[in-house]
């Protein structure tokens, strides 16, 4: 697939890596955050909430992963990638 460029006005955190935009539902490149009921898995949701709360996210997207989800590198105004800002900051 070649890389495609999406850019999101609207985006919900579904967990640590994993965002619900007006286009779909996109994950989050080279992180692997923890699953609903593992601890921690409110802490990350609530990190990406945070981050993308009224904000357009923009992911460059190389593939499908094999739930279907967009699979990229996302980032927004200040924030060159949201996989290290997330990692970072512990939650994925």
């Amino acid at each position: 697939m070649t890389p495609l460029l999406y850019v999101f006005a609207a985006c919900i955190a579904v967990d640590g890596d994993t965002i619900k935009c007006d286009g779909g539902r996109g994950r989050l490149a080279r992180i692997d955050s923890v699953e609903r009921g593992e601890p921690g898995f409110q802490e990350a949701k609530d990190h990406m909430a945070l981050l993308i709360r009224g904000k357009e996210v923009r992911c460059l997207v190389k593939r499908r992963e094999k739930y279907g989800r967009l699979l990229g590198e996302c980032s927004m105004s200040g924030v060159p990638s949201l996989s290290d800002e997330i990692a970072r900051l512990g939650a994925g």
